[in-house]
């Protein structure tokens, strides 16, 4: 598998090559602020920019006929859905890590340095405590999405409405989660 990728990426020709430079010297900081506007992180971003283009290297004679705005609409958005895709995954990952996990009894002592364990106890807590607040729509999206690992699709079966509505749901609780630490942080409650 990798020997056909690399005789994939050689095959390339010297105006593929020079036409994928060309675009890449283009449009770069346009397809980096576009993903940096959905994931602020310089290296993630500079890894999509890149990935993006070697994915774009097979639909080359595509791009090549596009008028140049239908191009570069083509690549914000090409760069925009590997921005978004790429972010899903981490998350994805980090979620399966961090709220599928059981914690042992013995927590703190389990993990090494007490004060550390103590304040991530403490920032546990609060985070609960601040699901709780969270409208009984958005805090179950939430659990179902999270603790139990439900897809949009089987979530909107439980809960009975529409897979746009349970996006707006989550998204909805992420963004009022996000101001309530926002507001904490300020407070000088969370550190």
């Amino acid at each position: 598998m990798r020997r056909r990728k690399e005789r994939s990426q050689v095959a390339l020709g010297k105006k593929d090559r020079a036409f994928l430079e060309q675009l890449y010297v283009q449009y770069h900081r346009l397809m980096f602020s576009t993903v940096y506007k959905v994931c602020p992180d310089q290296d993630l971003a500079e890894e999509t920019v890149s990935d993006t283009l070697i994915t774009l290297a097979e639909k080359l004679p595509l791009l090549r006929a596009l008028p140049e705005k239908q191009r570069s609409a083509y690549l914000i958005v090409s760069v925009r859905n590997a921005a978004r895709n790429r972010l899903a995954a981490r998350n994805r990952i980090w979620n399966r890590e961090v709220f599928t996990r059981e914690l042992p009894q013995d927590f703190p002592a389990a993990y090494g340095d007490p004060e550390e364990e103590t304040l991530l106890q403490e920032r546990l807590a609060l985070t609960e405590k601040m699901i709780g607040i969270l409208p009984m729509q958005e805090r179950e999206a939430l659990r179902l999405k999270y603790r139990e690992a439900l897809s949009e699709g089987e979530i909107s079966v439980r809960l009975d409405v529409s897979e746009s509505t349970v996006r707006s749901y989550i998204a909805k609780a992420r963004k009022h989660l996000k101001n309530m630490i926002e507001q904490e942080h300020k407070e000088g409650n969370l550190q």
